[in-house]
């Protein structure tokens, strides 16, 4: 079971992003060319985390890519959750106000611009340091496995 905690965390990181996909967020074109960057390099880095798991405790250099993963995992989970906040303010600031409901159907909101372009540019950071820690995982011969599982959206607890 122990082996699997990578592995859960980037299929929750990649539900995560079905689900912003599935809510059809309008998104600027950056920031969903971004997303879906995130979710080829998880799907990629996915494939081969269950055999890394089980190979780690005799490979050092293993191990230590391994908390990489799981400190880059945990951001790119923070980095979503910061999405899936603005967009809940969002959506209690246009359910609470008439007038702005009205102004929104013809204008998007200047915070909204703001925050996905802002948020895009994390999102490239996040990717080109992702991409750095994902280029590694060639030299340890890893050979991809993969589980199936059915990705069925769920809706998230506010906390």
């Amino acid at each position: 079971m122990a082996e699997t905690f990578l592995f859960n965390i980037a299929d929750t990181i990649l539900q995560k992003i079905g689900l912003i996909f599935l809510q059809e967020i309008g998104l600027l074109r950056a920031v969903e060319n971004e997303l879906l960057e995130l979710q080829n390099k998880l799907s990629t880095i996915g494939a081969v985390l269950l055999d890394a798991e089980e190979q780690q405790a005799k490979n050092r250099e293993l191990c230590n890519w391994l908390g990489k993963l799981k400190d880059a995992f945990t951001d790119a989970d923070d980095l979503l959750d910061e999405f899936e906040i603005d967009q809940l303010q969002q959506q209690f600031v246009n359910h609470h106000s008439l007038v702005t409901r009205k102004v929104r159907d013809f204008l998007p909101s200047p915070h909204s611009l703001k925050f996905r372009f802002s948020f895009g540019h994390k999102l490239k950071d996040f990717n080109k340091h992702l991409e750095k820690i994902a280029a590694v995982k060639d030299q340890f011969h890893l050979t991809e496995r993969f589980v199936a599982r059915n990705v069925v959206p769920r809706e998230r607890e506010i906390t």
